[in-house]
């Protein structure tokens, strides 16, 4: 705000102003201008305190400051030819940088001014318990952007960004360059300890992004571009429902603060791989992560696990969206039976009458809905309005309707998705999995006329007697239902 009314003079194309105050929260400047209306000459000074809160007006990257700077300066010249003397002391400053928690405290320092450059003289604070300072200076011109050429030196900081929750600073040195947008924000940073305990999101960029969100900032639109290498001879921690384990690797951190991308590579020291109660001791795990634009790793990884009496091992490499898994045990055990020890913790017994095929089927589907849950997938749908389940299906024989067991029967895991379409109509989508011979696919669609009637179609597909044929069918059911206290 201005403390008084202002009185202008203007003369031949020639403005000034002898006294002008400024007020404000911890503000107070005195200004005094003149100079020629189109720029090609003029003679201004500035001086008294300011709210260090105006920063946040001039770059997006700082979201909120507290504090204040004593100026004392003058400026001269014209548009084209810029002059500037004096100085800036800062003291108590706090600053808040969009992306990170904690924020820059204690901030202190001197910064002058000499030509068109503003140099940092001496400025330093403390960050996440450790300390920071600034070097460096800013060319400033009034006919086109500023030239940045400032550093920032880390030492033992203990900071938190997306989408790590921990990350400790050993020591580290990040630049701020350039003549234009974006500018660059990058350097190297040797770290003592990240943490990372997000679960490993599995699912599509389509169910990942929601609709409402604001657009992300690309680099070419925003005012800088990061890209900050992380380095670690240890302590990469990832602890999480799937996986508690140390590594040692590299980190390029990209885009912005708000939208982070991240590429790198990890390689195991010591961990574990959760499967339910059961800790997987991982012998190595090589973790790489190429995409930018996509977190879906590429990963390989081995272990064993002791389980009744039996040594299970366990193999898996490729996408984490579309992971691959081999299983072992010593002694050696058929696959269904080294699932039901994963599953169960033990073999199951089998009656003479059931096919292994039926057991292996059986506990494929326990399996299968353990993953569901331990991967919160089923959590993840269910908020989107699906449940998914795994149950098993029996594949008769026309054989055994003349003469029963003549032929063995046999099961398979299926896959049923319910959702509901729109009020009082339902919907549920099953189809088998794991043989292409022996394909069964249903859908059902209830529609509840009342809490006691509902009309309710129902269309099968199976495999028929001969090889590649189908049997399908369509039926409906009326239904009505009756409470009795």
């Amino acid at each position: 705000n201005l403390s008084q009314e202002v009185p202008f003079t203007v003369h031949n194309g020639f403005i000034s102003s002898r006294k002008l105050s400024l007020l404000g929260t911890d503000t107070k400047l005195n200004l005094a201008l003149e100079g020629n209306v189109e720029g090609s000459k003029f003679a201004t000074t500035l001086n008294g305190e300011l709210g260090l809160q105006a920063i946040s007006m001039l770059t997006p990257i700082i979201r909120r400051a507290k504090g204040t700077a004593n100026i004392e300066s003058s400026f001269k010249g014209s548009i084209d030819d810029f002059r500037m003397t004096g100085r800036v002391l800062i003291q108590d400053g706090n600053l808040i940088i969009k992306g990170i928690s904690p924020g820059i405290e204690d901030l202190e320092g001197k910064i002058l001014l000499a030509g068109n450059r503003i140099r940092v003289e001496r400025l330093q604070g403390s960050l996440g318990q450790g300390k920071v300072n600034f070097d460096g200076g800013i060319n400033l011109y009034l006919n086109r952007l500023p030239e940045f050429s400032l550093g920032v030196n880390l030492q033992d900081n203990r900071i938190r960004f997306e989408p790590l929750n921990i990350a400790e600073v050993e020591r580290g040195r990040l630049t701020f360059l350039g003549d234009k947008t974006p500018y660059t924000l990058g350097g190297k940073i040797k770290m003592r300890k990240t943490l990372f305990r997000q679960n490993f999101d599995l699912k599509k960029k389509g169910l990942r992004n929601a609709k409402y969100l604001p657009q992300e900032a690309t680099a070419a639109s925003s005012l800088y571009a990061l890209r900050i290498e992380a380095l670690a001879d240890s302590g990469m921690f990832v602890q999480n429902d799937l996986i508690d384990a140390e590594f040692k690797g590299g980190v390029l951190l990209q885009n912005t603060f708000e939208f982070p991308r991240i590429t790198g590579n990890a390689e195991l020291i010591r961990g574990k791989l959760l499967f339910r109660s059961i800790p997987f001791e991982l012998d190595h795990a090589v973790i790489k992560q190429t995409n930018p634009e996509d977190l879906n790793p590429w990963f390989s990884l081995g272990g064993a696990a002791s389980v009744s009496n039996y040594k299970v091992t366990i193999f898996a490499n490729g996408y984490s969206d579309d992971p691959k898994i081999s299983l072992g045990s010593s002694p050696p055990l058929p696959q269904e039976d080294v699932l039901s020890l994963l599953a169960f913790g033990y073999i199951e017994r089998k009656d003479a009458s059931i096919r292994s095929d039926d057991t292996n089927a059986v506990t494929y589907t326990e399996v299968g809905s353990i993953l569901l849950d331990q991967l919160r997938l089923n959590k993840d749908l269910k908020s989107r309005g699906l449940n998914v389940r795994v149950t098993p299906v029996v594949v008769e024989r026309e054989a055994n309707i003349i003469r029963p067991r003549t032929v063995p029967e046999s099961a398979l895991p299926k896959i049923q998705v319910q959702t509901q379409v729109v009020k009082n109509v339902d919907a549920t989508l099953g189809t088998s999995v794991g043989s292409a011979q022996s394909e069964f696919c249903d859908m059902n669609v209830v529609y509840h006329l009342s809490d006691k009637v509902s009309i309710q179609s129902v269309y099968e597909q199976e495999p028929g007697t001969d090889a590649g044929e189908t049997r399908t069918s369509v039926g409906g059911d009326l239904k009505f239902r009756w409470g009795f206290k």
